[in-house]
């Protein structure tokens, strides 16, 4: 499953506390700081809310949308260890090439944060290592989420990077 996609915008972004960019680097020496076990990233997403009885929303359908945006911490998660703890309906996903774990009891993504950025910090800069693909549906029974690996991907977004005019953007 190619689970990533590249918007290409009319106009230039104003960076602000709640816009800013985000590096990516294509070295292995990054991905093996950051895919390792005692790693941290970092992600944001509205997410839902919790119930009154403190359990998350199965779906989005059983939660509000948290009126602020949320950052938390994921940490990263071995394939082996992914792949061992996950429900069997749920390990054809993790078990794609392309595909990366992180989470944890405390904190995992639900449906509506698909496509939220996981980065990790390196240096003082913030990288995007991979993007929010598919989390369980009942966000009650599996603690990690999977996340399509950027770098797995690197050909493709340079292909689009290379091919996209980018001198029409404007800044209103």
């Amino acid at each position: 499953m190619n689970d990533i996609a590249i918007l290409v915008m009319d106009k230039s972004f104003v960076f602000n506390n709640f816009v800013r960019p985000v590096c990516v680097d294509w070295t292995s020496e990054l991905h093996k700081q950051a895919f390792k076990s005692e790693s941290t990233g970092y992600i944001s997403g509205w997410g839902v809310q919790e119930e009154p009885d403190g359990n998350l929303g199965e779906t989005i359908l059983f939660g509000d949308l948290n009126a602020e945006l949320k950052h938390f911490q994921l940490p990263f998660v071995p394939s082996d260890t992914c792949l061992k703890e996950v429900p069997v309906d749920f390990k054809p996903i993790v078990n794609q090439s392309d595909k990366i774990c992180a989470g944890t009891d405390g904190y995992k993504l639900c449906e509506i944060d698909g496509g939220a950025g996981l980065t990790f910090e390196l240096d003082g800069s913030f990288y995007l290592m991979g993007v929010a693909s598919v989390g369980p549906i009942n966000c009650n029974t599996v603690k990690y989420t999977t996340f399509t690996n950027v770098s797995s991907h690197e050909q493709w977004v340079k292909n689009i990077y290379q091919t996209t005019d980018l001198t029409n953007s404007t800044q209103d």
